[in-house]
């Protein structure tokens, strides 16, 4: 079985406009992630790919999203 870990840092200027809509383009981009993710070989280093790393509207890294097996 896997899991999806989603994780977003919320403290930049990003954010401080329209907090709802930053987070909506960035969980939409998470979703096109994770079904890339889905269709690759899985990745055996516990560091990110640059391609799960998740964007702000500014361009700025703000997270990342991974698939894990879980036990």
């Amino acid at each position: 079985m896997k899991g999806i870990v989603i994780e977003i840092e919320t403290e930049n200027a990003a954010f401080s406009d329209d907090f709802e809509e930053e987070i909506t383009m960035i969980l939409q981009q998470a979703k096109r992630k994770i079904m890339a993710q889905m269709t690759r070989p899985p990745c055996l280093c516990d560091a990110p790919e640059d391609v799960d790393v998740l964007l702000d509207s500014n361009g700025n890294t703000v997270g990342v999203v991974r698939l894990e097996e879980m036990a």
